[in-house]
């Protein structure tokens, strides 16, 4: 059901948080002056009276303005994404050439054929490009004809008839990142179209949105308004069909105005950065970002990392900033990261481990007819080395993401590690499960041997533990664990009790604030540096005001000020500024 509203008992203060201050002025006023209808011969005339109303009031909204900082205060709550969402997205395999019936039904009959249904792997996702340019005279989208001959809801049935799902990609804006028609100002009938198709997944991007600066770019970096607003009509519009389709709702809305911080009552995930790149540099950005937010993901709404693959890059234009507009049709280079030959194997374990314990949803982007034998085993995990022909439960990494409990792992500083460094993944992280804890090594900066007490693991204790690593299948038990890892290589260990005075595991961290509305600062040298993205600056702060490497505190809105990467930093390395939420 959508987010519950506050129950209003009486004409008392429990109304007051949703009202402007000139009604509560107002309202205060008819109390002081009536009474309420109780009130009789009684007058509350008296100056005590009227501040004692008003101190009500004020009381009111603070405490609702505490409770909207409090992780998992306000949840969604529509059943739906109680674990990460698995599956796959169209884009990275042929851009809008692939968002058509047959890719989607070759994609279904791969889960099959591969096994990757029977590892929970469910949504087959088609991204943009799937409708004509334009509406029809109702005003309803309309599924291109040349790339769904038999329309949507046929290929709909046929692959809930293999058990899988499917879902569908649109934009909050006026057009979809690709130039075709975006919902403003369409959500419920939108809403309403996809419900009769009996579509499974909605993922909404945020391209051709209103600018500060009066225009309506592709990727505008300054919004005219808070996007909370906007996720929220499609929100709304999906809980007005629950009862013909309930639909998961992913805001792909890269990381902006915090989503982090309220996305859980908007969607059941949102994205929490820019897009995953086709490069090692972007697995550490978005990795180490992940840490510092991970108190906000739980059971029906999870921090998104973005794909297990890449975004496109638009060749060969020449742009004089990195928000200038892009030919939505020049997409003509494609690059992806597990299965490419893009990250080396290590990296790729790095990168799907990292995922699979912040709990992000696992969407894969890439060509399952030519993906290789060494990324499908990661991507599989098929840790436990069993015989294909054993039909027992493969424990791997993938349980560990699909944990019932729904706590994302974050780092952690065992005594004598060193500081962390902004931007970089650190080497220790812990969290949760709902039978233990999983503990990830990451040899993010180079070769080492990683060890850890497990007493100094939070939500363990001293005494002896049994371990199990997932990529390895390499058993233990004892009072640590130690491993030798290669260049960008990880660890994903899962730990169980084994007897001894051990403590019972916790969803116990180490490194978050509930109110945290941006990753968190690191030092360098003594000097407290701000992550990307995260506040630098602006009226009030206190807080670091220098800027990880490659990125400068830039004032957007006018107002706060965030530490992002410079133009001239994007020319040298990149030829496309997020032209595609993907």
């Amino acid at each position: 059901m959508a987010p519950r509203k506050q129950s209003v008992t009486t004409r008392s203060s429990l109304m007051t948080p949703v009202l402007g201050a000139a009604a509560r002025m107002q309202l205060a006023r008819q109390l002081a002056l009536h009474g309420g209808a109780s009130s009789g011969r009684r007058s509350l005339r008296s100056s005590a009276a009227m501040k004692f109303i008003l101190n009500v009031l004020l009381l009111a909204e603070a405490l609702q303005a505490y409770a909207s900082q409090v992780p998992h205060q306000k949840r969604l709550d529509n059943g739906l994404g109680l674990t990460p969402p698995m599956g796959w997205s169209s884009w990275n395999v042929a851009q809008c050439a692939s968002a058509s019936a047959s890719y989607a039904l070759d994609t279904a009959n791969k889960f099959v054929s591969l096994g990757l249904k029977d590892l929970g792997y469910s949504y087959v996702n088609i991204d943009d490009c799937w409708t004509t340019k334009s509406r029809d005279g109702s005003g309803n989208l309309v599924p291109d004809p040349s790339k769904w001959p038999n329309g949507v809801k046929t290929v709909v049935d046929q692959i809930h008839a293999m058990g899988l799902k499917f879902g569908l990609y649109g934009c909050v804006g006026t057009m979809t990142c690709a130039g075709y028609p975006g919902s403003w100002g369409h959500e419920t009938q939108d809403a309403r179209l996809l419900a009769s198709w009996g579509v499974d997944f909605w993922k909404h991007d945020a391209c051709y949105t209103p600018c500060a600066n009066g225009q309506s770019p592709q990727t505008c970096w300054d919004p005219a308004y808070n996007t909370k607003a906007w996720y929220e009509k499609m929100r709304d519009a999906l809980h007005s069909v629950k009862d013909t389709k309930n639909i998961y709702y992913n805001l792909c809305q890269w990381g902006r105005d915090s989503v982090w911080t309220w996305g859980a009552s908007v969607g059941n995930s949102w994205r929490m950065s820019g897009d995953n790149w086709q490069d090692w540099a972007s697995v550490q950005r978005i990795g180490s970002a992940a840490a510092g937010i991970s108190q906000y993901s739980g059971p029906g709404g999870f921090n998104d990392l973005d794909m297990l693959v890449s975004s496109a890059l638009i060749i060969g234009q020449v742009r004089t900033s990195p928000f200038e507009v892009a030919s939505p049709t020049n997409y003509n280079q494609l690059r992806q990261i597990i299965g490419n030959n893009k990250l080396t194997e290590n990296e790729e374990r790095l990168h799907f481990g990292l995922w699979a314990i912040a709990k992000s949803p696992l969407i894969l982007g890439n060509d399952l007819n030519k993906i290789s034998s060494a990324s499908l085993a990661i991507i599989k995990n098929k840790a436990s080395r069993r015989a294909p022909s054993r039909k027992l439960p493969i424990h791997g990494i993938i349980d560990i993401n699909q944990d019932k409990l729904g706590k994302a792992a974050t780092t952690f500083r065992p005594p004598g590690s060193p500081s962390p460094v902004s931007g970089q993944i650190y080497p220790y992280w812990a969290g949760p499960l709902s039978d233990g804890v999983v503990i990830g090594l990451a040899a993010a900066s180079g070769a080492a041997t990683l060890s850890v007490n497990f007493k100094d693991v939070p939500g363990l204790g001293s005494g002896t533990y049994s371990w199990k690593e997932m990529y390895s299948g390499k058993t233990g038990s004892g009072t640590n664990v130690s491993f030798s890892l290669g260049s960008h290589d990880m660890a994903v260990i899962k730990v169980t009790t084994a007897g001894g005075s051990n403590s019972p595991p916790t969803t116990t961290t180490t490194t978050t604030k509930a109110a945290t509305s941006n990753p968190p600062a690191s030092t360098s040298a003594g000097v407290c540096v701000s992550a990307q993205w995260a506040q630098c600056g602006g009226n009030g702060w206190n807080g670091c005001k220098s800027c990880a490497s490659g990125t400068k505190c830039t004032v957007v809105n006018g107002k706060v000020h965030l530490c992002q990467v410079t133009y001239t930093e994007l020319a040298d390395t990149r030829t496309e500024w997020y032209s595609q939420c993907i």
